[in-house]
C-alpha cells in the first residue's frame, strides 16, 4: 500500500510503501517514532494507535508540546 507521512517535527513529507494491515503502532514502530509523544491524524481525523491504515491514505504526525 502506498501512503503519504507528513511528520510535523521536521516538517517533512514523504511517500511510503507499507504492507497490507498495517496500524498506526506499526507504522509508528518502523518510523522509531514514540507513540507518547505524538498525536495522529489520517485523513484530516484524529486517530488512536490502533486505527488501520488504508492504501492511498495520508498520515499527520504531531508532536506533543507540554509545559508548565
Amino acid at each position: 500500500m502506498k501512503i503519504k507521512v507528513f511528520v510535523e517535527r521536521t516538517n517533512q513529507q514523504r511517500d511510503m510503501t507499507i504492507g497490507t494491515k498495517t496500524t498506526m503502532k506499526v507504522l509508528l514502530e518502523q518510523m522509531k517514532i514514540n507513540p507518547v509523544e505524538v498525536v495522529l491524524a489520517r485523513n484530516g481525523e484524529v486517530v488512536t494507535e490502533d486505527a488501520a491504515i488504508e492504501d492511498g491514505d495520508t498520515i499527520s504526525i504531531f508532536s506533543v508540546i507540554s509545559g508548565g
